[in-house]
Formats: C-alpha cells, structure tokens, sequence
C-alpha cells in the first residue's frame, strides 16, 4: 500500500476540521447557561419598572425557581420549579406555590442572552410581554 502525501494532508486536515467543531460546539453557551442567575425585570407591555417596584427572578441550576417583588417597601418572595417546556429551549414552565396554591405560567422567549431575556410571560389567556436584565 502507498500512502500519497496528498492523503496524509487529507486525512489531518479532516481531523483538524473535526476538532476545530467540537472545541467550538464546547465553547457556545447552552440555553440553560444563559438562563440561570437572577434577573430584574426592566420593563412590561412596553412600560419601565418603577424604581420602587423591583422584580427579581432568580433560575437555578438544579431547576428551583423564585420571584420577588418589592411594593410600598415591603418584599414578597415566593418559590417554585422551573423546565424547558420544549425541545427548542425557547419555552420555560414556572411553576410558582406559596405552601397551599401554586401556578404555572409559561414564559415565551423572543431573545435571550447571558445578559437580556425578552418574552411573554402567559399566565392562562392574559399575556404580557417582558424584558429582564441578568443582576450576576
């Protein structure tokens, strides 16, 4: 058998070309990646958070959820689960309970980055779309 360098050249360029993908493949950041840590909600339907009503959601890595939200000085917190709602990674399932009731919205999302999430947040027929900055 006769090896032409033009194999050899070949065959490691194929094998440079497969690493060069899956060392970039490994450096991209997943969906959940970006997700995760708090966020505050900058504006909804269009409108800026008022400075005295702060939202904070927060989406861990184990799939625990919370939200708090500051009104007339005073801060309610609840906790809840998170999940993708579809194979895409553009749809999050949140469910929120308070020890007795819970509730689960779905948050549709147009843009997310590891800083910025834009989307509608459905909670049944009444949809509101949302926009939050990454806090960390």
């Amino acid at each position: 058998m006769v090896v032409k360098t033009k194999d050899v050249l070949m065959a490691t360029a194929g094998v440079a070309l497969a690493f060069g993908f899956s060392s970039c493949k490994k450096d991209k950041e997943s969906e959940t990646d970006k997700l995760v840590g708090e966020w505050e909600t900058i504006s909804v339907d269009g409108m800026a958070a008022e400075e005295d009503e702060r939202v904070i959601v927060t989406f861990e890595r184990n799939l625990d959820f919370s939200y708090c939200y500051t009104y007339d000085e005073t801060e309610y917190c609840y906790d809840g689960v998170w999940e993708w709602g579809n194979e895409d990674e553009t749809e999050v399932d949140v469910t929120i309970t308070d020890g007795t009731n819970s509730i689960t919205l779905e948050l549709e999302i147009d843009e997310l980055t590891s800083d910025r999430l834009e989307g509608d947040l459905k909670n049944g027929a009444e949809v509101s779309a949302i926009v939050m900055e990454k806090r960390n």
